[in-house]
């Protein structure tokens, strides 16, 4: 259940903190200018050369994410530096603390850990979304044959959540686009507390993590997933 919180809630070693909020919320001249004022000189750059709407949606991402990662760390926001990995996934040297984040539409979810790699993605389900082509290039045999065995009624979101799946995964790898989609498949075995413990079967690579992926539905019409490796965990849903 997603909940507006009290006050900011710690993160331990075994919890998963989601938080979710809309855009459009955000998208005022008030709001943007106060996360605005959280950018540093290169991201300020950054905004100053996209079109107004990615640009605004960076301005409210980045922002967001520093005002979380600063009250989770204590630290002033604005002198929060981003750094990347190898693959250009963004992270913060010298803290234990790891977070990812996805929008889509209207939708941003920013998800955090300690000391462990996550990867979060959503997507929103348009009912005239065609797929055909998209599974024949990016899915396993497995997966495509597992969506054609549904009823049609049924297909469209199998396919999103496969896909948030698979996404959340090469996020949480860090390795992002670098891993093809059809590189691996996704074998779930859902046990009685609706929990999705997926082993990896690489086609292409080794694979060196057996990840766990949770379904996030933040709101109507949104697919997500959550891919992690905790071996014990509780996930928490905040709203923003």
């Amino acid at each position: 259940m997603w909940i507006y919180p009290n006050k900011h809630p710690s993160l331990t070693d075994h919890s998963i903190h989601i938080w979710c909020t809309s855009l459009s919320v955000h998208r005022n001249e008030k709001e943007l200018h106060t996360l605005y004022t959280l950018l540093n000189n290169q991201e300020k750059k950054r905004y100053e050369n996209s079109i107004k709407d990615i640009a605004d949606n960076f301005v409210i991402s980045r922002g967001i994410l520093k005002k979380l990662l600063s009250k989770y760390l204590l630290t002033n926001p604005r002198t929060m530096i981003f750094h990347q990995n190898k693959y250009g996934k963004p992270i913060l040297k010298y803290y234990p603390i790891q977070f990812n984040i996805s929008h889509s539409k209207d939708l941003i979810v920013f998800a955090f850990t300690l000391n462990s790699p996550i990867g979060i993605d959503i997507e929103y389900v348009r009912q005239d979304f065609e797929f055909t082509d998209i599974i024949k290039k990016f899915f396993s045999q497995y997966e495509i044959q597992t969506i054609y065995s549904l009823s049609r009624s049924n297909q469209l979101h199998a396919f999103f959540d496969f896909w948030t799946k698979k996404e959340a995964v090469i996020k949480a790898s860090g390795k992002g686009l670098f891993t093809a989609l059809n590189a691996f498949t996704v074998k779930s075995n859902r046990s009685q507390n609706n929990r999705i413990n997926t082993n990896f079967t690489y086609t292409n690579t080794k694979c060196d993590n057996k990840w766990v992926i949770e379904s996030i539905y933040p709101k109507i019409d949104y697919c997500g997933a959550v891919a992690f490796n905790l071996p014990a965990y509780k996930i928490n849903l905040y709203i923003i």
